[in-house]
Formats: C-alpha cells, sequence, structure tokens
C-alpha cells in the first residue's frame, strides 16, 4: 500500500477495533498457545529464512512508509522469547538493507519504560548495544550507557534474523537492569520494536527511515506462570470499576514509577498506533493530531460528582501548565471511594458539583490541561475521606479484555473478571461498553432538557498529575 502513512495506518486500526470480534481467551488457552509455541522456537536456525517460524505470530506494518527505500521498509515483525534467548524476525518489503546500522533493535523487558535496551546491527563489525536504567543513565560521556557488543547471532537473508542471549546480555548490564531477563526476576512478557535508520558515510547523519511494528509476546517457556506483571506492594486487593474509556487503550504509566507518578497510585492511558507512537506525524504538536485528545471518556459506575473544573485551557503540547489548572471530574462511587479523571478537554465536561452522573454516561473527552506534555487520561481514586498524605488507593478494571499489542486480534488478549491495572498492557472495554455509552448519552440528553449544566470552579488541585513522557519513539 504506497503512501500508507501514520494517520492512514491510525485509521486502518481504528476502523480494525471497530468491526472486529472480542474473541478474547482465558487464562487456559494462553498457555496452549504458549505450550504450543514453545518447541517451534527452540528450533529456529538464524538463517534470515522465516520458513521455521511456523505458527509464531507475524505482526503487520504499513508498507510505502520508509521514504522510497523498501530494503529499510518493515512490512512484518515476530518475536520468539525463549529460556535462553529472544529470537527476532523483521521482514521488509524488498530484500533487507546489509549495511551496518541500517537495523535497530529495541527491547522492553522491565516494567517502566518504552525501551531498557537497543542494539544496533552491524553486519561488519562489533553490534552496539544501548542500555537505559529506570534511574536514569549514570554512565559518563562518551559512552553514555552504550557499548560495543559483540554475542548476538545475525543473518540477513530474506529477512533479517537476530538471537540475542540473555545470559551475555545480563552480564553487561548495570546491576539495577541485572536478573530481569530469566527466572523469577522476569517480566512474563517481552516486547520488541526494530526501526530502520541511514547512516551514511563519510558524514554518518543520521535519517530514521521506518518505525516497525511494536510486538509484544509472552515467554514461550515452560507454563503456568504470571500472565500479569506484579503490583507495587499494596496493590491487592484493588477498587474494580468498568474500563471509563471506549476502544483500546495502552497503559502508558503506572503507579510507583521512578517517573512522575512516584509514592502514589495513579495511571495513564494513551491511544497509540501498532509502533506505540502517540501522534501522526510522529513529533506533531497539533493537538487534533494526537490520537487521545478528544477521544469520549465515560463513568465507570453511577456516582455523584464532588468536584470538577473544566474551563481551564488545553495547552500545545509539550507545554507543560500549572497542575492546579486542569479539567477534572472527581465522582464519588458508592463505598466512600471518588475517582479521578484529570488533564481533561475544556468545556466538555457536562455535569456540575453535586450532579448524579448514571454508570456509562458521557463525562468528558480527553484533553491536555493542567500540567501535561501530551493529551492523555490521568485515571485516579482515593478514599473518601482522603488521608494525609493521601497516596490514593489501587484500582482494577471489570471483565477487562487485557492484551499486550495494539490490535482487536492479538493472539495474547484474554478477559480477567477483575484485573488490577498495570503499565505496558493494552486494554479493551467489556462487550457491553458501547452499548453503555450509546443509553449514557441518551439519558444525558434527557437530563440537560430537566436542569441547567453549569461549569463548577471548586478545583481538586490536589493532584492534577506530574508526568514524564512515557510513550515515547
Amino acid at each position: 500500500m504506497l503512501g500508507f502513512t501514520r494517520h492512514a495506518r491510525w485509521i486502518a486500526l481504528s476502523t480494525l477495533l471497530a468491526t472486529s470480534p472480542a474473541g478474547a481467551a482465558d487464562d487456559a488457552a494462553i498457555y496452549a498457545l504458549i505450550d504450543s509455541l514453545k518447541p517451534v522456537a527452540e528450533a529456529i536456525a538464524v538463517d534470515g529464512n522465516p520458513a521455521d517460524w511456523g505458527a509464531i505470530p507475524a505482526f503487520p506494518d504499513p508498507s510505502g512508509d520508509a521514504a522510497g527505500d523498501p530494503s529499510r521498509d518493515i512490512t512484518s515483525v515476530r518475536v520468539a522469547p525463549t529460556a535462553n534467548a529472544l529470537y527476532v524476525l523483521i521482514q521488509t518489503a524488498s530484500a533487507p538493507a546489509s549495511a551496518d546500522w541500517a537495523f535497530w533493535i529495541r527491547i522492553d523487558f522491565m516494567n517502566e519504560q518504552f525501551d531498557d535496551v537497543e542494539l544496533a546491527i552491524n553486519p561488519s563489525g562489533a553490534d552496539v548495544l544501548f542500555h537505559s536504567p529506570e534511574e536514569g543513565c549514570a554512565q559518563p560521556p562518551p559512552d553514555y550507557c552504550s557499548l560495543a557488543w559483540e554475542h548476538a547471532t545475525l543473518a540477513i537473508g530474506s529477512a533479517v534474523e537476530v538471537r540475542i542471549p540473555y545470559a551475555e546480555l545480563d552480564a553487561v548490564l548495570p546491576p539495577v537492569m541485572q536478573g530481569k531477563l530469566t527466572g523469577s526476576g522476569a517480566r512474563p512478557f517481552v516486547r520488541v520494536q526494530p526501526h530502520t535508520i541511514d547512516y551514511p558515510p563519510p558524514n554518518y547523519f543520521y535519517s530514521e527511515i521506518d518505525d516497525g511494528a511494536s510486538v509484544g509476546s509472552y515467554r514461550l517457556v515452560t507454563t503456568p506462570y504470571a500472565l500479569d506483571s506484579a503490583l507495587p506492594a499494596g496493590g491487592s486487593p484493588f477498587t474494580a470499576v468498568s474500563d471509563p474509556l471506549p476502544g483500546l487503550w495502552y497503559i502508558g504509566q503506572g503507579s510507583f514509577t521512578h517517573g512522575n507518578h512516584s509514592g502514589y497510585w495513579g495511571y495513564d492511558l494513551n491511544k497509540v498506533d501498532n509502533a506505540l507512537q502517540i501522534e501522526s506525524p510522529v513529533g506533531s504538536t497539533n493537538l487534533g493530531d494526537n490520537f487521545s485528545f478528544a477521544q469520549p471518556i465515560l463513568a465507570p459506575v453511577a456516582g455523584t460528582v464532588s468536584s470538577v473544573a473544566s474551563a481551564n485551557p488545553d495547552l500545545p503540547i509539550g507545554q507543560y501548565g500549572n497542575p492546579n489548572d486542569a479539567n477534572f471530574l472527581f465522582l464519588a462511587i458508592p463505598g466512600n471511594v471518588g475517582l479521578l479523571f484529570t488533564h481533561m478537554k475544556q468545556g466538555t465536561i457536562p455535569f456540575s458539583q453535586g450532579n448524579p452522573v448514571p454508570a456509562g454516561a458521557f463525562v468528558g473527552r480527553v484533553g491536555n490541561s493542567g500540567y501535561s506534555g501530551w493529551p492523555h487520561l490521568h485515571f485516579g481514586a482515593e478514599t473518601i475521606p482522603a488521608p494525609n498524605p493521601n497516596l490514593g488507593i489501587p484500582l482494577g478494571i471489570t471483565n477487562a479484555n487485557v492484551g499486550l499489542n495494539p490490535t482487536a486480534n492479538d493472539p495474547w488478549r484474554r478477559t480477567v473478571a477483575s484485573w488490577g491495572i498495570r503499565e505496558g498492557y493494552f486494554v479493551l472495554p467489556e462487550p457491553n461498553a458501547d452499548l453503555l455509552f450509546v443509553a449514557g448519552v441518551a439519558v444525558l440528553a434527557l437530563l440537560s432538557q430537566l436542569r441547567r449544566v453549569r461549569g463548577s470552579s471548586s478545583a481538586r488541585g490536589w493532584r492534577a498529575a506530574l508526568h514524564r513522557r512515557r510513550v515515547q519513539p
């Protein structure tokens, strides 16, 4: 599909989500899939030929978006995290480029950021390995947390095929990152995203060519094992409610991170494309180019508006405002719990303080108000009254369709009756969420005829959320 832009990619993904059935599995079905793929992965020969990858899922990436270079135009990505090594298969629109540094692979195996290590592939010599501790890079220049690394096995044939051994990788990582690739310290899934660049001599000016699909996979090891990352201490029991957002959303930041959710319970939800980009074109500062901006938010449960602010402006992307200037809705629900929706779009909250809110009602749109560098929904909860200091309380989603990839047909997606929210996963609402949305809009229209909807000035500025960019290129 020549000329398939990132914006067109998002439209196609949205259409797929709107028309595809849920089809989510349960844990037993996921284990059965892992068991069936494990021997296939263990038999992979690194020869640049995809023939022995069998039924290991392939995730497509649109062609025609690589600046006219089909040899760097990624069209398909597969990953196979075995017990001892990570295998990656990258297919391109034509025979893949064999130039040094043409292919790079980002690998996410920890919990708090998009890429923990990145491998720059050099067919004629040593590869370069970059590592990114979540506490920040403490290595002084000129290395900046990078080193020459010669332990990956590479073959370039009809595809680019790479084997990355865990033991050799773990040995060169800083202590805070060690022990996370295998055994009890390993997260249940690995996410990989390849991308291509042009780095031609003699000047070696860097040009980004194509972002391939970001692909998550459960580890193809002996089952059963926990399919969800461990919650932070105190994360269970949690208050579970329906998903507040129609469609597919990525949990970009969870609670108690090294970022701006350090020390409290809170969650950032983003819409992304298949490469985990949050806007099209990539890097745009136009609010309308962000996939999350102006998306509808629904009341997960019936409640009463405790406080609300809706008059604050949405700021340009990258411009952080005052934390007290976020538009938000604080919804008191049964059980002496309040739900907080923050960074909402100016003028879109149709309720005032004291108004009852039906379950499934439209309560506003995702915006970029307050201390927020890009549009997303910050979702949190607290007890009423809140203790001092207030850390919030953990949240979960009922009847959650939880997956590892931003596709409606993700083979790793499963239904969980009550799922504690964790970052790095994708969630779809329960099957009847669209009906709830329609019903909520109808109820809202009726209520609007019976009362005057007013904006409230009682801004709840205790935590409009301090964030760092979590979904990054």
